[in-house]
């Protein structure tokens, strides 16, 4: 049926099409920037936020659904992807989900099952837009380098999503970790995948399960492996840039 000369079909498409106009002109006019954006945001939410909460009581936790909700209009703007926009908001209602469990009846039995499936998602998914935006042909600029930093952050995070996985399968895959609902164990989690990815390796937190083990040793080859092809990768860029 036809109103105004258009077909439904035609209407419909032609809304998904301003809509990817609308997002690709927020990609060029914003992405780079929001590269910065999200790695400070995410700096604060892990370095910051996450050992307040194990320290202080507050409402710490709506932080850091506001940083997950932001990711998601990160990755959309640049991605302008539906199918990560999908992916993106699933793992946002994972976690408003708990959020809001939390707050009518308390701590529910799969919490941080959900949490960690959310962030796991949340993470991966962002990783890798980002990682394109990184690794793409063009110019090296300030803004790709610090999108550089925030990869990595990405991959510290997703390895905390995934160690949580872990633990919670097996509660004694690592020493000196209990694994129970409680406001330390996510800043326990956060400092134990830094320390791994870096190297730094205090031994205070040890892997005893196999899987455990192997994350480890996944984590820490790509913490060696990462800074090499980063700047492989950004010099060849800024050679075909002068070329």
């Amino acid at each position: 049926m036809r109103v105004g000369g258009l077909t439904a079909v035609e209407r419909r498409s032609n809304r998904r099409r301003a809509a990817r106009r609308t997002i690709h002109g927020l990609r060029d006019r914003w992405g780079d920037s929001l590269l910065t954006v999200l790695t400070i945001l995410l700096l604060i939410m892990l370095f910051v936020i996450a050992p307040a909460q194990a320290v202080f009581d507050g409402g710490f936790s709506y932080f850091a659904a506001g940083v997950a909700l932001l990711m998601i209009a990160g990755a959309l703007i640049l991605s302008g992807s539906m199918v990560v926009m999908a992916l993106m908001a699933t793992a946002f209602a994972l976690n408003l989900f708990v959020v809001i469990n939390r707050i009518h009846t308390g701590h529910g039995a799969f919490d941080l099952h959900i949490m960690a499936a959310g962030w796991l998602v949340l993470s991966m998914t962002l990783g890798a837009v980002v990682a394109r935006a990184v690794f793409a042909s063009g110019d090296v600029s300030y803004h790709r380098i610090v999108g550089a930093i925030l990869l990595y952050i990405l991959v510290a995070l997703a390895f905390v999503a995934l160690y949580l996985i872990v633990g919670l399968i097996w509660p004694d895959a690592f020493k000196n970790v209990v694994f129970e609902d409680a406001p330390e164990l996510t800043s326990t989690l956060i400092y134990y995948s830094c320390s791994t990815l870096t190297t730094l390796g205090y031994g205070d937190i040890v892997p005893l399960n196999p899987f455990a083990r192997s994350l480890a040793n996944l984590e820490a080859f790509f913490g060696q492996l990462y800074p090499a092809i980063l700047i492989g990768r950004l010099v060849t860029l800024q050679m075909q840039g002068r070329g």
